[in-house]
C-alpha cells in the first residue's frame, strides 16, 4: 500500500525504530489488527496504515505528527 510505504518512509528518515506487519502477506495480521481496532471502538470502516504506538495508543491513517506527539 502506498500509504503504509509513505509512513514507513518517514519514520525511517527521522530514525524511528518500528515493527511492520504486513497484513497483505499475513491473514493473521490482517485479523489481529481488524481486532485490535474493533476493540479500540472503530466499528465502522477504517483506512491503514494503522499505527499503534507504546500498544497502546492507536491510530488510523495517522499524519507523522500525531505519532511523534505520542511518543513524547
Amino acid at each position: 500500500c502506498p500509504h503504509c510505504i509513505n509512513l514507513k518512509a518517514k519514520l525511517d528518515s527521522i530514525g524511528i525504530k518500528y515493527t511492520y506487519y504486513d497484513i497483505d502477506l499475513s491473514d493473521q495480521y490482517a485479523l489481529e489488527m481488524v481486532e485490535r481496532v474493533k476493540v479500540a471502538g472503530h466499528t465502522q470502516g477504517f483506512s491503514i496504515p494503522v499505527v499503534v504506538v507504546n500498544d497502546r495508543i492507536l491510530f488510523i491513517a495517522p499524519q507523522i505528527n500525531k505519532i511523534l506527539d505520542a511518543l513524547d
